[in-house]
């Protein structure tokens, strides 16, 4: 399977970078109509990561990869968890929590994780492609969560 790097407009007009793989050029073009983007651009990476051009790799939202501060993902997870425990469901929650935060990066990551779900993967599934963000034991403690059904739990723990 191969590795594309793509430039995509989601429905509020905001530009996302990222990477995906799939069978075919086509086929990534779906995954991303799937998840409510229209691609810009599209380029199969080289085995190295690379698109051929010399340039680096698409990593994360925005091209790079960042981080978020501790004290903003706390703020995210309380209010997550504040919001499905008063009976929002996930995709409602995350488009909420996506226009509400303050911080740039971590807003168009939320629209990527919403867009994600809203195709169909799991929430954990979703924020486990963003690892300097979300880090393996947060990833767990959702996986968990929405197993055992106590996800607004899980989301009260980890803002703790």
């Amino acid at each position: 399977m191969a590795s594309y790097a793509y430039t995509a407009i989601n429905a509020d007009g905001l530009e996302l970078s990222g990477e995906l793989q799939a069978p075919t050029a086509e086929a990534a073009r779906e995954q991303l109509r799937v998840r409510g983007l229209l691609a810009e651009q599209l380029k199969e990476l080289q085995a190295d990561g690379s698109d051929g051009t010399g340039a680096a790799p698409a990593q994360g939202v925005g091209g790079f990869m960042k981080t978020v501060k501790p004290r903003a993902l706390q703020v995210f997870s309380r209010q997550f968890a504040t919001m499905i425990d008063a009976g929002l469901n996930v995709v409602a929650s995350l488009r909420i929590l996506e226009d509400q935060t303050t911080d740039a990066y971590l807003g168009a990551v939320i629209g990527d994780v919403r867009a994600e779900v809203e195709g169909g993967a799991l929430l954990s599934q979703a924020l486990a492609k963003y690892p300097k963000i979300f880090s393996r034991l947060y990833v767990s403690m959702v996986e968990a969560g929405e197993a055992a059904g106590i996800l607004d739990e899980v989301l009260d723990r980890l803002a703790t």
